[in-house]
């Protein structure tokens, strides 16, 4: 499941692999919350999306969804196909992922493959890109 460049040691790579699997629990856990200065810290004031049929396509306009109550998570399950670590300082994340949510008052319910990037900053890992993959 979990691949590198070939530069990392086996347990550099574990250990990456580790922290991001945290950091991605945390991840969902402040979307679950609505928790807007918990989503401002871990993802990257440069992150963005790419594919499906997603509102926002900024931090801010994320955050902005979540905290005028437009976008309220009920359930998000992921499930981690693979895991990549092309370096210590990036991290590229294949899952599946199931969300139920309210989007502006309407029910939404997606089954989805999702490919996180996250990347290394002065202060901790970060979610820089969500590229969705609608199936």
């Amino acid at each position: 499941m979990e691949q590198s460049s070939g530069k990392l040691s086996a347990s550099q790579v574990e250990k990456i692999t580790a922290d991001i699997r945290s950091f991605q629990e945390r991840t969902l856990n402040a979307m679950l919350k609505h928790d807007t200065r918990g989503i401002e810290t871990v993802f990257s004031e440069a992150f963005s999306t790419a594919g499906g049929d997603w509102q926002f396509e900024s931090r801010e306009a994320l955050l902005r969804a979540v905290s005028s109550g437009e976008y309220k998570y009920d359930s998000i399950k992921s499930e981690i196909k693979k895991v990549r670590v092309p370096s210590s300082n990036l991290v590229i994340v294949d899952d599946r992922r199931s969300v139920r949510a309210t989007i502006k008052g309407e029910a939404f319910s997606a089954d989805f493959n999702n490919k996180a990037v996250y990347a290394l900053e002065p202060d901790g890992w970060r979610v820089v890109l969500w590229a969705v993959n609608p199936c």
